[in-house]
């Protein structure tokens, strides 16, 4: 009799190990879900991401080059008043 008490116990915790096993499975399909759902989400990202860098680097230098515009026209100004006519 004590035997099949012990044969019941341990199915009592086997089926508890599965039980557990079978939450943790769930649970790394949801981090599974997750991690695609962000791939997916970079994987869109990224080329407006790049899109937005080159906009700011063709601003920038545009941006550059007026600045060195209006710096040029100041020495042409200051250079033009500086000789007499």
């Amino acid at each position: 009799m004590e035997r099949l008490g012990s044969v019941a116990a341990d199915v009592r915790d086997i089926k508890a190990e599965l039980r557990r096993v079978s939450e943790h499975e769930s649970l790394l399909r949801q981090l599974d879900l997750r991690v695609k759902a962000l791939e997916s989400w970079q994987a869109e990202a990224r080329p407006q991401l790049a899109r937005a860098l080159s906009d700011t680097h063709l601003l920038m230098g545009e941006r550059s080059a007026r600045q060195m515009q209006h710096a040029a026209n100041a020495v042409v100004a200051q250079d033009a008043s500086r000789t007499p006519p």
